[in-house]
């Protein structure tokens, strides 16, 4: 293995890590759930380890609208509080996801019924 194939892997083992001081930000989505929570657990185990600021971290969370349960943004927000990092929540201006779903069916469906009308002419 040449030292170019080493670049990004951590000493001694085999695992790739970004280097993390070239980046302005760190943006990290959050969900509140578990694995978010892992994720995040590791990129702070990550900055602080290569001394990168964790001023550079920002958890966003989507906020998903009628589909969420009631709780979970402030959940997400506890996770990145425990951390000290900022915290954001983020929301599609045309409405949350179950709009999304009801007009992409719209869309959809009237794509089908146009390819239908073309391939009876």
């Amino acid at each position: 293995m040449s030292p170019a194939d080493n670049a990004g892997l951590e000493p001694g083992s085999r695992e790739w890590v970004p280097d993390l001081h070239s980046y302005d930000h760190i943006v990290v989505n959050s969900s509140g759930g578990k694995d978010s929570e892992v994720q995040l657990d590791r990129i702070v185990e990550l900055c602080d380890r290569y001394s990168v600021p964790r001023s550079k971290i920002l958890v966003v969370h989507a906020d998903l609208g009628r589909v969420e349960w009631p709780e979970t943004k402030e959940l997400a927000q506890r996770q990145a509080q425990r951390y000290g990092l900022r915290f954001e929540v983020v929301k599609r201006t045309q409405g949350d996801l179950i709009d999304e779903i009801r007009d992409r069916h719209v869309t959809l469906s009237q794509r089908n019924a146009d390819a239908a009308v073309l391939a009876a002419a």
